[in-house]
Parts: C-alpha cells; structure tokens; sequence
C-alpha cells in the first residue's frame, strides 16, 4: 500500500522529514533512489526510542549522519563493522 499526503503517519514523517533534510542539507525527497537510506524506517525506530536513533555529527566530516541500520544496498558508504 502506497501512503499518501493524508495519511497520519506520511504527514508526520513529511514534517520531520523536512526538518532533517534542511539540517543535514541533503535532498528534501526521501524517496530519492540515490540516498540509499530508508528514511520511514528510521523515523519508525526514532518515535519509539529518539535518544538511540538520534542523528549525530561526525567529527571527521561535521555533517549528520544517519544510523547505519537504516542503509540500503548500494549505498556510497557501506554500515561500518563494529
């Protein structure tokens, strides 16, 4: 099922998808196939627990960052190994 404008959790996610992508200065389309990310699973995992899956900053590039869990095959920047 494809969501839509009208959907509760589409709008909200819509919203803070906004929020992030101004932050972040990445493309305000979540649905970009060159993210490589998926950004509604993060922001599922984000409402149930925002400290874990806050976005940091990395000091080696001082932009936000996203966690690893929520990439997608063929991203630029393959999960790091713990």
């Amino acid at each position: 099922m494809v969501a839509t404008a009208s959907d509760p959790f589409e709008k909200n996610f819509r919203k803070w998808y906004q929020e992030y992508s101004t932050k972040a200065q990445i493309n305000a389309d979540p649905d970009d196939p060159k993210h490589f990310y998926d950004y509604r699973s993060w922001y599922r995992a984000q409402q149930k627990d925002p400290k874990k899956y806050a976005p940091v900053i990395d000091p080696g590039d001082l932009r936000f960052h996203a966690p690893d869990e929520f990439k997608l095959k063929g991203h630029p920047n393959p999960p790091k190994e713990d």
